[in-house]
């Protein structure tokens, strides 16, 4: 068999004629697999190279368009030109066969390839010198090669969230919490941003040189109904009735100092509430200025707060530099209007809300600093089953404890938390030498600052203002904070990295519809056909062509997710698209800080059930790993960036059954 005898002219006539008719099936063709290579006649490859060019374009390809192309390009008269194309659109049998003609090249495409392979083969066979396994080898590699993938993870798993690591308070929240239903992802990382947020008037000696406070910026990354604000509600109950007090204290003592005649006024009360819902930078100042300089973002979505974040205010600046500061704890000038200036030496701010997993690229692009120093914590879990209970009493018994000490305090660590910390440090800057992606590489550049603040919270916790004399964070204490930034470590590993870069702000828009497409699969069961994405306008795609581009770019991020199928034995051809497929993930119960390798399922439930089409997506566009270090570094002066949310109005209905415990929190809103 030659390999001009491997060939179907009039398959390849009727794909180029197909798309040259109806420019909206090229994703199906694509879908088949189908390149360049596949076509044996050479007009017919310079065709198609020039179709895929306007596409990509996000041009029409159509006879004419197709026809100027080839103009321009000098090839018209080598491929026939205009008249040609018209020829192509009149040989046709069916536009909506069009996928079925492009696996035919497919086949014909590798049967080609095979047929020279099997030649050089037979070549070194005659060779007696050549072994023959090694003459053989090449046919092994082709037949791996040409066969699609479609089992492949595009992504690790996620981890499991590691509630046996936990300790003191926060061990019996999540214990409890997640008895009535809750995810524990979102119970431990609320619980921990709780936590930091009462603890604000402590801080961690390290060395006589570096001092870490309580700033802990935790996002819950999940979809709607997942149980994002209940899992917030139960962490802070008891904070937010404290505040609620404490601030009819201060709005009575406030009134009474306002009607005092000047000349008897002292210095006005201080504000010493402990959370704002309003993160504007003014309002923080101004909460800080007023108070002790420790606060919690309140917030229950952190989409709109972070959206708004590089947008430029007068003066050229924006407000994510400043916030990017506090991160650090870095002093604070403020110049307020009318040449008043604030000065805040210590302002230590907490950030906790929560935010679709489509959105979870607003964290922060890559290089800038800010994405590093959030904490994720996901779950995509709906299949939620609300139960009657109640959270442990410890845990707002520690709140209570923790928000009225407000005098300043110093931690150290004991010999044997300092070498579980020092050993831990050593392996995560370790792996940011390996062959992590650049939005790991810059978190584990700071997994030490983390892991140090974390246990600065959990041995708060668990000795309210270093109650019974107890200054030094212990052993167990860091483990469990080890374990939690282990834990954060593979949830940035199974953050996605697109596989294109985007070089425009249309290709911004085109990676952030992506991330939406692939968290829209994966809440309906993982597959939806052409026609579902067209009716229920996914990532607000309103034209064909849109939907074409978006399920291009889809393909390019996640290979073998949009693929051609038929629908039962005699039915038509059409495109189904999948969410990115998930390997397995490493458990976080073990503190190797290695990457995913078994499966664990969401933690209000069977803990080893598979969810083989979990996915949040977060995007980022792909620098080098020097870039990322340099913007993660997590040296002890480090005062780089960081940040947090707040939302106004009521709080949404929780949607908990009357007497569970999310119905009781926060008297029943979410």
């Amino acid at each position: 068999m030659t390999d001009d005898l491997i060939g179907d002219k009039a398959a390849e006539q009727a794909v180029l004629g197909a798309i040259l008719q109806r420019g909206d099936i090229i994703p199906a063709v694509l879908a088949t697999g189908v390149t360049r290579g596949d076509f044996e006649t050479p007009a017919h490859q310079l065709i198609f190279d020039c179709v895929l060019d306007l596409h990509r374009r996000d041009e029409p390809a159509d006879a004419v368009t197709v026809s100027a192309a080839l103009v321009k390009a000098g090839e018209d008269r080598t491929t026939g030109g205009a008249p040609y194309l018209h020829t192509l659109i009149a040989s046709v049998p069916a536009v909506t066969s069009a996928s079925y003609y492009a696996g035919i090249l497919v086949d014909r495409g590798q049967r080609r390839r095979a047929s020279t392979v099997v030649r050089q083969v037979l070549q070194r066979l005659e060779n007696l010198a050549v072994d023959v396994a090694d003459a053989l080898a090449p046919l092994d590699e082709l037949a791996a090669k040409e066969k699609p993938d479609t089992t492949s993870p595009h992504l690790p798993g996620l981890p499991a969230y590691p509630s046996g690591a936990l300790v003191g308070p926060l061990a019996d929240l999540v214990r409890t919490g997640t008895a009535t239903g809750l995810p524990a992802p979102f119970l431990g990382g609320a619980g921990l941003a709780t936590l930091a947020t009462v603890s604000g008037n402590a801080e961690l000696r390290i060395s006589d040189t570096w001092t870490v406070r309580p700033v802990l910026w935790v996002p819950l990354i999940g979809p709607a109904g997942s149980g994002k604000t209940p899992s917030i509600d139960a962490a802070r109950a008891e904070l937010r009735r404290l505040d609620s007090a404490t601030a009819m204290d201060f709005i009575a003592k406030w009134e009474d100092w306002q009607a005092q005649s000047a000349k008897d006024r002292d210095e006005p009360p201080k504000d010493e509430r402990r959370l704002v819902d309003d993160a504007t930078l003014e309002a923080v100042a101004l909460r800080m200025a007023t108070g002790d300089a420790v606060l919690g973002v309140d917030a229950d979505e952190l989409a709109e707060w972070l959206s708004g974040l590089s947008r430029y205010r007068s003066g050229g600046s924006t407000d994510r530099t400043r916030w990017l500061s506090l991160w650090s704890s870095s002093p604070w000038t403020v110049d307020r209007a009318g040449g008043r200036k604030l000065h805040i030496p210590r302002p230590v701010v907490s950030v906790c809300g929560g935010l679709q997993p489509h959105l979870a690229h607003l964290l922060g692009p890559d290089g800038d600093g800010m994405r590093p120093r959030w904490l994720p914590h996901p779950s995509v879990d709906l299949d939620l089953q609300w139960r009657p209970g109640e959270i442990s009493p410890e845990w707002p018994k520690t709140i209570m404890d923790l928000y009225h000490s407000r005098a300043a305090r110093t931690w150290e660590l004991s010999d044997t938390a300092m070498k579980v910390w020092t050993d831990a440090r050593g392996r995560w800057k370790a792996a940011t030498r390996g062959l992590e992606a650049p939005s790991v590489v810059a978190a584990l550049a700071k997994a030490d600052v983390q892991a140090a603040r974390i246990a600065l919270v959990l041995a708060e916790s668990q000795h309210p203002g270093q109650r019974n004399g107890v200054t030094s964070v212990d052993e167990a204490t860091m483990l469990s904070a080890v374990q939690v930034v282990d834990y954060v470590m593979d949830v940035w590993r199974a953050m996605p990295e697109h596989g294109t870069l985007a070089l425009s702000r249309r290709d911004e828009v085109l990676d952030a519809a992506v991330d939406e497409l692939a968290s829209w699969l994966e809440r309906r069961g993982g597959r939806a056909t052409r026609r579902d994405l067209q009716r229920a306008r996914v990532a607000k795609v309103r034209t064909p062509a849109e939907l074409d581009s978006l399920l291009h770019r889809y393909e390019q991020v996640y290979p073998g997710s949009v693929r051609s199928e038929r629908t039962g034995a005699r039915g038509r051809e059409g495109v189904a698209v999948y969410a990115p497929r998930r390997g397995n993930a490493a458990s976080s119960e073990s503190p190797t800080g290695t990457s995913p390798v078994t499966v664990t399922g969401d933690n209000s439930g069977d803990q080893s059930k598979e969810n083989p089409s979990n996915v949040f997506a977060g995007r980022e566009n792909v620098t080098t790993v020097a870039e990322t270090v340099a913007a993660g570094d997590s040296s002890p002066g480090d005062s780089s960036p960081v940040t947090v949310t707040a939302t106004n109005g009521d709080r949404p209905s929780s949607g908990w059954p009357a007497g569970t415990i999310g119905d009781a929190v926060h008297g029943g809103a979410a």
